[in-house]
């Protein structure tokens, strides 16, 4: 299987979702067509599927095909993983910090999970689709991660028990396309466990009529 002919695929259907010419509730085109489109077996169009099934991206309903379930409304730059000042108050040991080990789903690297733990436990997991390649660095002195260098879309996936909050205000402009915002993960007592901050990629919004600030 040519890995690039994915890769095309993805970027495809990714691009179209991106654009919102696939909503949420439109059926995707059938294997078929994409197998037909881009010269290339069904199989290969199976598996670059599969990766926006394991992303939740789309779901596959009998009769009917793969559906869309979630919008692609996220590019993300760069992205770090701050420690909120509850958890400095709190004096935890840099063992037991929120950290995030990476396993990659997908050989060649088009799709990878983060979980992000605390004291052992899982707190939350992430599932990363790359458009290109990854540069991992791990930040030892305060054992976080920074991911740098790819341009991908991060879907956040959180234990029940925790609850997800984000803010959607966006409180720093870095230049016309590019927006920073917060986005925090809260405990059933609504402690704060930690901070994203991420830099917003929003120039493709700027010719569809959903875009709003």
């Amino acid at each position: 299987m040519s890995t690039t002919m994915k890769q095309y695929i993805l970027r495809y259907l990714l691009l179209k979702m991106q654009n919102l010419e696939f909503k949420v509730g439109d059926k995707l085109p059938s294997e078929q067509f994409l197998a037909i489109k881009f010269d290339c077996n069904r199989h290969t169009v199976r598996t670059a599927l599969e990766i926006l099934k394991s992303a939740q991206l789309i779901s596959n309903h009998n009769g009917v095909g793969n559906i869309v379930i979630n919008n692609m409304d996220k590019m993300f730059g760069m992205r770090h993983l701050i420690l909120s000042d509850d958890i400095k108050s709190k004096k935890i040991n840099k063992n037991q910090l929120p950290i995030s080990f990476l396993n990659y789903i997908d050989d060649e690297k088009t799709i990878f999970e983060e979980t992000y733990t605390q004291r052992n436990k899982i707190i939350a997991k992430s599932y990363t689709i790359v458009d290109g390649d990854i540069q991992g660095e791990l930040n030892h002195e305060n054992q976080l991660p920074q991911l740098l260098a790819y341009n991908g879309v991060c879907i956040f996936e959180v234990e029940e028990k925790f609850k997800f909050q984000s803010n959607p205000q966006y409180v720093e402009w870095k230049n016309e396309d590019v927006v920073t915002f917060t986005q925090k993960y809260t405990d059933q007592k609504g402690n704060v466990i930690a901070w994203i901050l991420t830099n917003l990629d929003i120039s493709f919004y700027k010719n569809t009529r959903n875009f709003k600030i």
